[in-house]
């Protein structure tokens, strides 16, 4: 679990990110084990097939998808899911959600507070301090300057600076 978005009403053990990829490519996200970490025919295979569990998705456009999960998992697809490409994320932790300003500038969320930024569509991460400990469990991309990132404990980080620094966010609840 972990996501914030919700689930499936027709399957509750379907993230609700991945509600509207093919089966084949859900199933390849999602690692089945009926698949033996086997891609489908011609498919070129990737991490994500090989069991990575995930817990958060989105795609920029149509084609590219980005997928985070336990262990500090990254993936990224560019065929709409058919195949997916392990990247180093250099952590692991627990990632949580993904979310991309842009098809380059994206960020990652997950357990301990980790907040990583990449600004080359995934090729490498770096690591931004977010000032909470809490899991952060999910994220939303205003722009690259604005992101907010929740968790725990109603926790709330805001950046306007692209993840230079990041501070409370006053929610008025």
């Amino acid at each position: 679990g972990g996501e914030i978005t919700g689930r499936d009403p027709q399957n509750e053990s379907t993230p609700a990110a991945l509600v509207g990829l093919d089966g084949e490519s859900a199933a390849q996200a999602l690692g089945d084990p009926s698949r033996d970490g086997q891609p489908e025919s011609g498919a070129g295979g990737g991490a994500a097939g090989n069991g990575v569990t995930l817990n958060g998705l989105t795609f920029p456009n149509p084609q590219l998808g980005y997928g985070v999960g336990n262990s500090g998992a990254i993936v990224k697809t560019l065929d709409r899911g058919r195949s997916w490409t392990s990247q180093t994320s250099g952590t692991t932790q627990n990632l949580k959600s993904v979310g991309f300003a842009d098809a380059i500038t994206g960020w990652a969320v997950g357990a301990a507070g980790t907040i990583l930024k990449t600004t080359n569509g995934g090729t490498n991460w770096t690591v931004q301090t977010s000032g909470t400990t809490e899991i952060l469990f999910g994220l939303h991309a205003v722009d690259s300057s604005m992101v907010y990132a929740v968790g725990n404990s109603g926790v709330v980080r805001k950046t306007t600076n692209g993840g230079t620094t990041w501070a409370s966010a006053n929610t008025g609840a």
